[in-house]
């Protein structure tokens, strides 16, 4: 195998068949280190993200450890409410509509207040077995109005 000549791929592995006459092997270990090398240093700085990653979740962990679950659970009902901007795009959204009703009621749950939670435990269920459908938009109805009274 060391007297081959066989057409090398990397422009590296030219340069250095032409310069030496010797056997080629220490050449083509040299040349898979050039490029083994950059995807142990992309390996190493994954394993660094792992781990800053994993500091950051222990950090949240901590910090979800000291608040109680009340306010997470306020945490959760802000987040998953309707913004204004987005009502009529998600008003008919079962799940989403859902999910909003049932995390009301853990609100409610967890400041031990089962009657206000019950209704919307039950909005919630209604949500999702469809017995529930979303009302009309209240200014649609003006606008029409108001659109049949200018004609």
């Amino acid at each position: 195998m060391c007297g081959s000549t066989h057409k090398p791929r990397h422009k590296l592995a030219a340069r250095d068949m032409t310069q030496s006459r010797v056997c080629r092997w220490p050449l083509l270990y040299r040349e898979i280190a050039i490029l083994v090398t950059p995807s142990i240093q992309a390996d190493d700085a994954q394993s660094a993200q792992r781990v800053d990653n994993q500091a950051a979740a222990a950090e949240t962990r901590e910090l979800l450890s000291r608040l109680g679950p009340d306010v997470l659970a306020e945490a959760l009902a802000a987040k998953l409410a309707i913004a204004p901007n987005d009502w009529h795009r998600l008003s008919s959204n079962r799940i989403v509509r859902a999910r909003e009703q049932a995390a009301a009621a853990l609100v409610y749950l967890l400041k031990d207040n089962p009657e206000e939670a019950l209704p919307r435990l039950a909005q919630a269920v209604g949500w999702l077995d469809k017995t529930i459908k979303a009302p009309p938009c209240p200014t649609h109805g003006e606008r029409k109005e108001k659109r049949a009274a200018t004609l």
